[in-house]
């Protein structure tokens, strides 16, 4: 899938010829469609563990910032 960007006049700078690329979301994909993208990848893993691990790299990753 291509990334999607526009490109603005950058005002950090004084030079009037310098821009600056900005992302354009052309979608969303929430917690289960990434588990079910991983699922539909053929693993041997269930949508339960998947969950499993998430949620404890989701807690693991809080408590190291």
């Amino acid at each position: 899938m291509p990334i999607q960007y526009a490109l603005f006049e950058n005002n950090v700078t004084a030079d009037p010829d310098d821009y600056a690329a900005t992302v354009q979301l052309s979608g969303s994909a929430d917690g289960d469609d990434l588990v079910q993208d991983i699922i539909d990848q053929g693993s041997t893993v269930g949508k339960p563990d998947i969950l499993a691990v998430t949620a404890a790299l989701k807690l693991a990753c809080q408590r190291r910032v």
